[in-house]
């Protein structure tokens, strides 16, 4: 798979207004994480370090910066889950070839 996977993940975390996760593709591990708060609209941009399930920066705003870190688990736990559904779809896909 080539080019920018991005993952929205706005509709499944309700405590943010908009959050993507993006990753160059299923060996990368680190994980561009963007989004704003309902509370907070300045948008912020994190990487992510899979296997640490860790974010290597901290949003400018103290309480976005504590929202985001919390969720970090979560935000791995999908992310991991997409990359298992695109490598099954992989597979699948050499399989019908």
């Amino acid at each position: 798979m080539s080019g920018t996977i991005t993952l929205d993940l706005s509709s499944r975390m309700q405590l943010f207004r908009l959050l993507t996760a993006q990753w160059w593709d299923e060996n990368s591990k680190f994980v561009v994480v963007s989004g704003s708060t309902k509370k907070d609209p300045a948008n912020f941009t994190l990487r992510l370090d899979l296997e640490k399930r860790a974010f290597l920066d901290h949003a400018p705003n103290p309480h976005t910066d504590e929202l985001v870190q919390s969720q970090v688990h979560e935000i791995s736990r999908l992310v991991w889950n997409e990359r298992l559904k695109q490598r099954e779809k992989q597979g699948a896909a050499k399989g019908a070839a």
